[in-house]
């Protein structure tokens, strides 16, 4: 019990010192989740070319083992690889994108209900400030990739905080039931 409350609050400090580190530098994200995921990938495909090394020759899926270990650690390498910026650039459209046609649903959504919806004019407004929200991420695409890196750092604190503070209210198992946990709100 003592060793998972520990392990706990490790895993809680280390999101919390994440989540500061890609506030205040927003590539450390980028590099973070690309050496970690590329790592990963690189991992997994060389368990399969290990397989089918393994496997028997007359199994004719083994070929899938070899085609697919290969892939992965090229894709494995490339994400090591790909310069930082064009991860956030990559992110940045994509959100661009996203805007744009969200934007284009409200003003078209806004123009086919007004003769019919009295709101059609406050959603045709959202649709008109959505529209440039996306063009104003398109205008700056790296920021945007910057800007989700920040909120992924936020979520991470939050995460953090939340179970830093989860540890520390929780204050007996029941005997009943294992499963049960009190927690005291009113701890002064």
């Amino acid at each position: 019990m003592k060793n998972r409350k520990i392990a706990k609050i490790i895993i809680a400090v280390a999101l919390i010192l994440f989540g500061a580190a890609a506030l205040i530098w927003p590539s450390v994200v980028y590099n973070f989740m690309s050496y970690l995921i590329g790592g990963g990938i690189i991992v997994n495909g060389a368990v399969l070319i290990w397989e089918y090394a393994k496997t028997p020759k007359d199994i004719r899926e083994r070929m899938y083992q070899l085609v697919g270990g290969i892939a992965f650690i090229a894709s494995g390498i490339a994400l090591v690889l790909i310069p930082v910026n064009w991860v956030k650039t990559s992110l940045g459209l994509i959100v661009a994108i996203g805007l744009l046609v969200i934007g284009i649903a409200l003003v078209s959504r806004a123009l086919l209900e007004r003769d019919h919806f009295d709101g059609w004019l406050i959603r045709m407004l959202i649709g008109i400030i959505t529209l440039l929200g996306s063009a104003i991420v398109f205008s700056r695409l790296g920021d945007a990739g910057d800007t989700i890196a920040r909120i992924i750092g936020g979520v991470a604190i939050y995460i953090g905080i939340n179970n830093l503070l989860g540890i520390a209210l929780i204050k007996t198992r029941s005997t009943d039931d294992p499963d049960y946990i009190d927690i005291d709100f009113t701890k002064k």
